[in-house]
């Protein structure tokens, strides 16, 4: 069944099985919240707990209830004060890790972007959750490695994805760009 149905598909076959609307569902390995998010649409109500902070910041996100009007509001502001620049990024400087994984004018961006969500609290998740995926999509990695990358990918390489010479980025902003639109979305 798990191969047949997407994840979201599977709960709510559960749910319709298992469950009737106003009962309450537990989910001790909650990961991203799309327990709960499927229990919110079934009619039950659910807990769920996570150990990863980030997955518990995930699931709080999808499920938490947005005037959509402020959400494009703040995190146009945001995008907009990152892509501006000027000003301190703030923060400790970038260790070595961050140095080696990302190529310079892209890290500047997503710490721009930080220093910039910094003085924004009311989007301040959804925002955190832009920043990391763009963060996620601009390492300095090949394109066939983006979930589990060995090393960074410092020069052009042959890509299996696209089957032509490709190269890493150096460019967040183009990801800070499209996550921010999604998210508004």
């Amino acid at each position: 069944l798990h191969d047949a149905l997407p994840i979201s598909q599977l709960v709510e076959t559960f749910l319709h099985r298992h469950f009737h609307p106003g009962q309450r569902v537990l989910d001790p390995f909650a990961g991203s919240g799309t327990t709960l998010v499927e229990c919110t649409t079934f009619g039950a109500d659910s807990v769920g707990v996570d150990v990863s902070a980030f997955n518990v910041l995930l699931a709080s996100v999808k499920t938490g209830r947005y005037d959509t009007a402020a959400v494009e509001r703040d995190l146009t502001a945001v995008l907009d004060a990152a892509e501006a620049g000027g000003g301190s990024v703030g923060g400790p400087p970038p260790g070595d890790y961050l140095r080696a994984w990302y190529h310079p004018d892209a890290l500047a961006q997503l710490l721009a972007y930080r220093a910039a969500l910094a003085g924004a609290p009311g989007s301040a998740d959804l925002g955190r959750i832009v920043l990391s995926r763009a963060a996620r999509s601009a390492r300095l990695t090949t394109h066939h490695e983006l979930d589990f990358p060995r090393a960074p990918q410092v020069g052009p390489y042959e890509c299996r994805k696209h089957a032509r010479v490709c190269a890493p980025t150096s460019d967040a902003a183009k990801f800070l760009r499209r996550y921010t639109a999604d998210t508004i979305r």
